[in-house]
């Protein structure tokens, strides 16, 4: 009951810690007159002879204006609402381009929270470009596919377009949403069901560790992207919403080692944590590290813990997939610091029980804090 007890005070203070977070961080609610917001760097991607703007309507509509006072077009600027899906960092805003004869100039984003890697790769594929030309009508109407790897981010874009272009004409539209239910979030709530009685029970089901690790690596790594980071969190403290799948991951991250005094979510959960343990069956000589490394590398992600909260305090909310290696599940879309990183260990996986996890893991240092105490003797196989 003691440990259960000190525990639990730990439990609250990380969730007192996170509290404190989001209500630091939480995009605050906007008060100005022009309650649209644009801003004119918006309409400069689409019309960059930008140098006025005029507010034309209360449905966020712009007229656009040259230095001559000519007319270039309209951009709006709509804001989203309870029929708009989240993107990957919650909901955003989309800038739209009108030519002066009432067609798509182009689309883009507006004020987001997204990953830039995502950004950038879903621009590279050609998404923004795919209203590009069409009359409005048309436009509305169209149906796109999501980019496998931005599911989610693409189809809140998508919808945002909808939703500008059907406010501009006045015309209802029935929003296109794709579910984030999909076959991918039902494979996981079972591997992750999977993964508790594993936990609990880990004799009977230790033969199959190799396929459940493939399986966690696969469906929640590179398929789902619902591996628990710094970014992810950071994501939800500034838009006060998180992925059904990642609310329930947390809450068992946290309660199950209140419960057991065991470390859950690293050792059964992590993707990366499964693909690092599936490069180190790769039988090649294996490495023990010094215990007093480890014990140096854990007071080590203390720290680096303690500067993420720090900086986040600070509202120092850059891109923290560069200092993860959780981005480069989507390889297609992970910055190149977050690709070294991932490289990096899975190499030092061939020799090192897990390195990512044992000596730098942020994420991680989370979830031992609650179970300190007993983790320190199976530091080799749980930390």
């Amino acid at each position: 009951m003691k440990q259960l007890f000190f525990r639990a005070v730990k439990v609250v203070l990380i969730l007192t810690a996170f509290l404190a977070l989001y209500f630091n961080l939480k995009s605050p609610a906007v008060v100005e007159s022009d309650d649209c917001g644009l801003k004119k760097e918006y309409a400069q991607k689409l019309f960059p002879g930008t140098a006025e703007l005029k507010k034309v309507n209360e449905k966020c509509c712009y007229e656009v204006y040259d230095g001559e006072k000519n007319v270039l077009g309209k951009v709006l600027y709509v804001k989203p609402d309870d029929s708009i899906p989240a993107g990957y960092g919650g909901k955003f805003r989309i800038v739209v381009g009108i030519t002066n004869d009432n067609k798509v100039l182009g689309v883009d984003m507006g004020d987001n929270n997204e990953t830039p890697g995502f950004t950038e790769m879903v621009r590279a594929k050609g998404f923004f470009g795919q209203w590009t030309g069409l009359p409005l009508t048309e436009a509305m109407q169209k149906k796109v596919d999501t980019v496998t790897g931005a599911t989610m981010s693409t189809s809140c874009i998508k919808c945002m377009v909808q939703k500008n272009i059907s406010e501009y004409l006045g015309a209802k539209a029935e929003i296109e949403k794709t579910s984030h239910f999909s076959y991918i979030f039902y494979v996981s709530i079972l591997l992750l069901i999977y993964s508790l009685i594993s936990f609990f029970i880990p004799g009977a089901t230790a033969k199959f560790r190799i396929y459940h690790m493939t399986l966690m690596a696969v469906f929640l790594g590179f398929l789902g992207g619902y591996a628990l980071s710094i970014e992810s969190f950071k994501n939800s403290f500034i838009t006060g919403s998180a992925s059904a799948f990642t609310i329930v991951l947390f809450t068992l991250a946290v309660t199950v080692p209140l419960f057991t005094g065991r470390n859950f979510y690293c050792s059964h959960v992590c993707p990366f944590g499964a693909i690092q343990e599936l490069a180190g069956k790769i039988p090649l000589k294996k490495q023990t590290v010094p215990a007093k490394v480890l014990k140096i590398m854990t007071l080590v992600k203390k720290l680096i813990l303690l500067a993420v909260f720090v900086m986040l305090s600070l509202k120092i909310t850059g891109d923290y997939t560069r200092m993860e290696p959780f981005s480069a599940f989507q390889f297609n879309a992970a910055g190149i610091s977050a690709l070294i990183i991932a490289g990096t260990m899975l190499i030092f996986s061939l020799f090192v029980s897990k390195p990512w996890c044992r000596l730098f893991c942020p994420t991680g240092t989370i979830f031992n804090i609650i179970v300190e105490k007993k983790a320190e003797k199976k530091v080799s196989s749980h930390s």
